[in-house]
């Protein structure tokens, strides 16, 4: 309910830090009235929590008798009446309340009956409730009969009447159930109710946030654990379709008491185990009860119990899941408490010793344990608190110390107050007594009597205590009071100081996490806001540092932590952590010039360069730069803030200005000049060797320049690094600023071919450019050829030819290294072959490399560039021709020579080069001038005349006779004898006839007369002569049959020509006419074109198709060009005013009168000349298109 629409508020002063809003009451009832003021308190209001108090229902028991038990989960609160009704309030979506009620003790048994406590699992689904009896009996002894006091109920949320459990009368009245919860992933969790759940003791839960993940079974519960009163531990499992529960398993008939320490209240003697089944409620009975369970589930499938009695709080773990105990049995709380002695699965055993006790050094019957679930209950538990003989013991849960445990040890760890254990760590214990006497005095200090605290509820950081009509809120932590607050109720109010009647308890709803406080016939909702406000301060306060800045809200707080601490350790010697501390802090307070002098100052070595690491690190957080290229390593990983500005105050730029990057930048160069430093020195302790000391400390400076290379300066961190010779550092410097230029001068500096070799690999690296590429590739090529090589042709997209011709030109020189010459090549080859340059300066230093080449082999490999690979579309050379052809001839290559001449045009000296090499070169080169007859008569008369003349001079020489001339001959003619030889003289001559078959018809005998010399004889050419005469003859004979053919051609086209002017044909006058299909012997429709007068009637062609004049005109205008069109008209115009009869047509626009049969024959000429639709015009129509300009509107309308 609004609290200033209800009642109207005011809030009091800022007390207890925290704000406490009140309630007060106009005139109804159901409020609360505040007779107190709350204890002062010194913390500031700026860090105080909230605390609100509101009224959730206003006539909880709706006249169904007073309120016995409250207990709320999941948003539903469950109110228990003396009439023995079950009420469940919850609300809607708006707001609404709606109430359920059922009746669980019938009108005839309410007299004498009485609920005494109330339980909902978390999803308030299932409802247990507790009703106590009359007790009786009918004999004495043990063996008399008596009559069972108590009674168990079963309610499920659908269910409009209760369901009595028979079946648990034997076990002692129910007093705490541990519930199990299915979390998602069909995951076990478990959260147990604590003891009654009603008036004098409402005990719940432990607080969740969470309610989303809990998936709880509508019909099933799962096992449930119960505690009885006489210290019984049963299991069960109620499923709301079965119409009968399973009998329950007894896991602990009854529990050990030990008698309590002398001057304890609550104390009793230990139970037997025959008595114990007694419902009468002894001291001992009451001293063994369960007062709360709470059932968690934990990894590897075990699970635990926390349970807690009147003087002690015990903690059980079962086996792990899968072991042989654990598989015999139904369920591990079976296989733990059954078998745990070896006896056979159902056989009720002792209860087995617990993995922790907890001891109470004041054993009271008001005894509540609670947990405090972080995340909800889909988590663990991480604390407990437990309320027993005014004594509230509260510590840490650690689980971790539960997966080595053996949860069947002999001996369990006992702590008792202010001790620790496994389970149960950091036990503190925080006395309470006392807090309800203050008002009236009456306690009695133990938490049993009227005046002791007896309700809790855990929070995060806090306790809330209930004695009587007063609430305390009390700091876990400190164990101070932060709120005293006491209440009357309005039903009792009184203003002659009389006792008020005591507000009967606290509840806590286990999944929304709501408190409730049952007041009379009214529940109060009551909530903390902003609790861990003012929480840095408390920790500060006991030096506990890192849970202080864990709670810290801003700047502020968590330089004051930093400074607390950093004196602190100042004053303790510890300069290092003083150091990490004061770099820590943001506002400037000491100034950073004063810390860093007194860190110089203090004679530890490493506190200035720990200062200095650690306040870099803050300012690279407050710039958001914080690991932006290393991977970590720095000592305030985790600094933050913003850091100084200059003179040691804020810096007024904000997050990222330039003076924080500033200071970084100065930081880092301090701190780098610090590492190296720190190197040399100890070089210099090592003797100049590299030890440990050396080594830790170049592996400190890597890691800086790795973590800060952003923030530096490169210039100032290239010199320090430079001017104390650190290679290696600078590479990684390079490295780490991807600047590749950089490092690959650094590489190429190195030696050699490691570094190019170490160089290539970074070029292999994506994100470097192709321009280094470039300018590298000089010195790759120099160092490490082959492997420069490769990489330049595995490069995709590959790389420009033409950019990295300053790498390879150098060795198209003659002085290049062969082997790096060799490599070139194959780049260039690859360029040439694969990427297909056209690039002229390429090919140029292809034929360098390939004149190059010694042997044969290079000039095959010339010569095969030349014909096929240097040409453009197979024709145009891509290479300078004359730069080839100079290279060829100082690179001894002729017949790479000869061809290149011939792309020159330079066949006469490509002959004679040819000539001096091989005679079947020059007749190849003297052949190729296809299209200049002249040129190749000319070449192939320089080639007869060589083979004359060399003929002759072996014939002289062969005349010259003895030994010796048979070396002359073999030097001076061709290999194969094809000049002739000795033995026969006239060899050279037929050598020269046969030379004339070769030259294609070229060149005949008397083209090469000349050659031979006077003494030759005409007989020696005979043969020749008359072939050449035979040849002459043929050619006279086929020019005569040739003119004989032309005469005969000639005659028969005169002759066709003279058929054709008296040819004729004939026709009906009834054929139609191909245009408008009316005889020709009939007029032609009117149309634009005259008709009429000396027109013919009708046209025939050769084609069968007639045509009226007027038609035939009509198809050849629509054809033909407007000038023809217009001599078409002309002419008929003249022709349609003959009179019949007349030879001559009158003048007409300008025209002399002229000769009808002239005008007709011009306009036969015009129209007549072809058949309209079998002619040229018709051929015309193809490129016509069907849709011209003026139809194009009627063309769209037709589109769809």
């Amino acid at each position: 309910m609004d609290l200033v629409e209800a009642f109207g508020a005011r809030a009091t002063a800022h007390h207890g830090g925290m704000e406490f809003f009140e309630r007060v009451e106009s005139g109804g009832s159901g409020d609360l009235v505040i007779i107190d003021a709350p204890v002062a308190v010194t913390s500031s209001s700026s860090e105080a929590p909230q605390l609100f108090i509101d009224t959730a229902i206003r006539q909880a028991s709706r006249g169904r008798g007073a309120v016995t038990c409250v207990t709320a989960s999941n948003d539903v609160v469950l109110v228990t009446t003396a009439r023995g009704y079950l009420l469940r309030y919850s609300w809607d979506e708006n707001g609404n309340e709606q109430v359920k009620e059922v009746e669980v003790v019938t009108s005839k048994q309410n007299a004498d009956h009485r609920i005494s406590a109330a339980f909902t699992d978390p999803a308030a689904n299932h409802v247990l409730v507790a009703v106590r009896g009359p007790t009786g009996g009918t004999g004495g002894g043990s063996g008399a009969a008596v009559h069972h006091s108590h009674e168990v109920y079963y309610v499920h949320r659908r269910w409009p009447r209760a369901r009595a459990l028979p079946e648990l009368r034997s076990g002692g009245p129910l007093t705490a159930v541990a519930w199990c919860v299915r979390q998602q992933g069909d995951e076990v969790s478990a959260a147990g109710t604590p003891g009654g759940g009603g008036v004098g003791g409402a005990r719940k839960g432990t607080p969740s946030s969470t309610a989303g993940s809990i998936s709880v079974g509508e019909s099933c519960t799962g096992p449930i654990l119960l505690g009885t009163e006489i210290g019984a531990l049963l299991e069960l499992v109620l499923d709301e379709r079965q119409k009968r529960e399973a009998p329950p398993k007894t896991l602990i008939e009854g529990l050990a008491v030990k008698e309590p320490r002398r001057g304890g209240a609550g104390g009793g003697h230990a139970a037997s185990a025959a008595s114990a089944s007694t419902s009468t409620s002894t001291p001992t009975s009451s001293a063994a009860a369960f007062t709360s369970l709470y059932q968690i589930s934990l990894l590897a499938g075990r699970k635990a119990l926390l349970a807690s009695t009147p003087s002690h709080l015990r903690v059980w773990v079962t086996p792990p899941a899968g072991g042989s105990a654990a598989a015999a049995a139904a369920s591990p709380w079976q296989a733990l408490f059954l078998n745990h002695t070896g006896q056979h699965p159902g056989r009720p055993g002792a209860a087995p010793p617990p993995l922790a006790v907890l001891e109470a050094v004041s054993p009271s019957p008001c005894s509540q344990l609670q947990l405090w679930w972080p995340m909800g209950l889909s988590d663990l538990p991480t604390r407990f608190a437990w309320l027993v003989g005014g004594v509230v013991y509260h510590g840490a849960l650690d689980w971790d110390a539960v997966a080595e445990a053996t949860p069947t040890a002999t001996a369990a760890a006992t702590v008792h107050s202010g001790g620790g254990g496994e389970v149960l760590s950091s036990v503190a214990m925080l006395p309470v007594d006392g807090y309800g006497s203050e008002a009236d005095g009456d306690g009695d200090g133990d938490g049993s009597g009227t005046g002791g605290a007896r309700s809790l509820v855990v929070t995060e950081y806090h306790l809330l205590l209930l004695a009587r009509d007063r609430l305390r809120l009390v700091n876990r932590v400190n164990g101070r009071t932060v709120v005293s607050r006491a209440f009357r109720s309005p039903l009792t109010r009184s203003v002659t100081g009389e006792p008020s009647r005591e507000i009967d308890g606290l509840v806590r709803d286990l999944v929304s996490g709501t408190t409730y406080m049952a007041v009379d016939e009214a529940l109060y909702d009551i909530t903390l806001q902003n609790e861990d406000r003012g929480m840095w301060r408390v920790y500060l306060e006991l030096q506990n540092w890192d849970a202080a800045l864990r709670c810290c809200s801003g700047p502020a707080q968590r330089d004051e932590v930093h400074r607390a601490r950093a004196e602190a350790a100042l004053t303790a010697g510890d300069y290092r952590t003083a150091a990490v501390h004061f770099a820590k802090i943001s506002d400037g307070r000491p100034p950073f010039e004063d810390l860093a002098l007194q860190m110089a100052e203090c004679g530890d070595p490493a506190a200035l360069q720990t200062f200095l690491a650690t306040r870099l690190a803050t300012l690279a957080v407050s710039l958001g730069a914080y690991g932006a290229r290393g991977g970590g390593g720095a000592a305030a990983a985790t600094a933050a803030a913003s850091l100084f500005g200059n003179n040691g105050t804020a810096a007024s730029g904000g997050p990222g200005s330039g003076s924080e990057r500033a200071q970084c930048t100065l930081v880092s160069a301090w701190l780098t000049e610090l590492y190296l430093h720190a190197i040399n020195r100890a070089l210099l302790e090592a003797g100049g060797e590299a030890g440990e000391s050396y080594q830790s400390a170049v592996t400190a400076l890597r890691t800086h320049l790795s973590d800060w290379v952003h923030l530096m300066d490169p210039g100032t961190t290239v010199s320090l690094l430079e001017s104390y010779c650190r290679l290696d550092e600078l590479l990684q410097l390079a490295q780490l600023r991807g600047d590749h230029e950089g490092l690959l001068e650094q590489l190429m500096a190195r030696p050699q071919p490691d570094g190019a070799i170490r160089a290539l690999t970074v070029l292999r690296n994506p994100s470097v450019s192709r321009e280094l590429v470039y300018k590298f590739a000089p010195g790759l090529v120099a160092a490490a050829a082959e492997e420069a090589v490769d990489f330049f042709i595995s490069q995709r997209p590959p790389l420009d030819p033409r950019r990295l011709l300053p790498a390879l030109l150098r060795y198209g020189e003659p002085h290049s290294p062969p082997m790096e010459r060799q490599c070139v090549l194959r780049y260039v080859e690859f360029a040439i072959e694969e990427l297909g340059t056209t690039d002229s300066v390429v090919h140029n230093l292809a034929v360098a490399l390939y004149s190059l080449v010694s042997g044969e082999e290079g000039e095959a490999a010339l010569l095969r560039y030349l014909t096929r690979a240097g040409r453009c579309g197979g024709t145009t050379p891509l290479y300078d021709t004359q730069y080839a052809l100079r290279l060829a001839q100082e690179c001894n290559k002729p017949r790479a020579a000869v061809r290149l001449m011939c792309q020159l045009g330079m066949y006469p000296d490509a002959v004679r080069a040819a000539l001096a090499l091989d005679l079947g070169l020059a007749k190849g080169v003297a052949g190729e001038p296809d299209h200049d007859d002249a040129l190749r008569r000319k070449l192939w008369l320089q080639v007869a005349r060589h083979v004359v003349e060399t003929g002759n001079k072996i014939v002289t020489a062969a005349a010259a006779g003895a030994g010796g001339g048979d070396a002359a001959v073999s030097a001076a003619g061709d290999a194969d004898g094809s000049y002739g030889s000795t033995s026969d003289p006239t060899s050279n001559i037929r050598t020269a006839v046969e030379f004339l078959r070769e030259a294609d018809g070229l060149l005949r005998i008397e083209d090469i007369l000349p050659f031979f010399p006077d003494f030759v004889t005409i007989d020696n050419f005979q043969a020749a002569i008359c072939d050449s005469l035979e040849r002459y003859g043929a050619a006279i004979e086929g020019l005569k049959a040739d003119m004989e053919e032309a005469t005969a051609i000639a005659e028969a086209l005169r002759a066709d020509i003279a058929m054709l002017g008296a040819r004729s044909a004939a026709v009906s006058l009834w054929q139609p006419c191909m245009r408008c299909g009316r005889p020709i012997s009939e007029a032609a429709p009117l149309t634009s074109l005259p008709q009429g007068g000396a027109l013919p009637a009708f046209y025939l062609f050769p084609t069968g198709c007639a045509y009226h004049v007027a038609c035939c005109a009509a198809e050849v205008t629509e054809l033909v060009a407007p000038l023809q069109r217009k001599r078409i008209h002309t002419l008929m115009a003249r022709l349609a005013r003959v009179k019949p009869g007349a030879a001559t047509a009158p003048a007409y626009g300008g025209a002399p009168a002229a000769d009808v049969s002239v005008l007709q024959e011009a306009l036969a000429n015009e129209i007549g000349a072809e058949d309209p639709r079998n002619g040229e015009l018709t051929v015309r129509l193809l490129e016509t298109p069907f849709v011209f300009g003026t139809d194009r509107a009627e063309a769209e309308s037709w589109v769809i």
